[in-house]
């Protein structure tokens, strides 16, 4: 019983000190009206920690969330093809710290950013 609390209260109190931001999360994306809105900012900006996801959830209309800019063919990344609402939902890991632009390739005008942090 004395290992057993050696070992599992230095454990416990690693456990209180990690800090509740390194955990992963899931941030939400509308897609309306012709634009992506970001829950937490709303703009097309989302900011995420590396680990986090992002979904994108369709509101209205015929859509699709693809990495890369406007123009370009859907890159190695991310493609949730054409989806429609009111069922429409789609989610992405952002394991690397990077700027990721994305599209929507039915209508070239809608664009957005995730930004991954450290």
């Amino acid at each position: 019983m004395r290992k057993l609390l050696v070992v599992a209260i230095p454990l416990i109190a690693f456990v209180a000190l990690v800090p509740s931001g390194v955990r992963a999360a899931t941030h939400t994306v509308s897609v309306s009206n012709f634009q992506f809105t970001d829950s937490d900012t709303g703009t097309p900006v989302t900011v995420v920690h590396a680990g986090d996801t992002v979904t994108w959830t369709w509101d209205s209309g015929f859509h699709s969330v693809s990495s890369g800019a406007a123009g370009q063919s859907p890159v190695a990344g991310f493609d949730s093809g054409v989806l429609s609402a009111p069922t429409g939902s789609f989610s992405a890991t952002f394991a690397t710290v990077g700027v990721f632009p994305y599209t929507c390739h039915v209508h070239a005008t809608m664009n957005g950013v995730v930004l991954v942090e450290p």
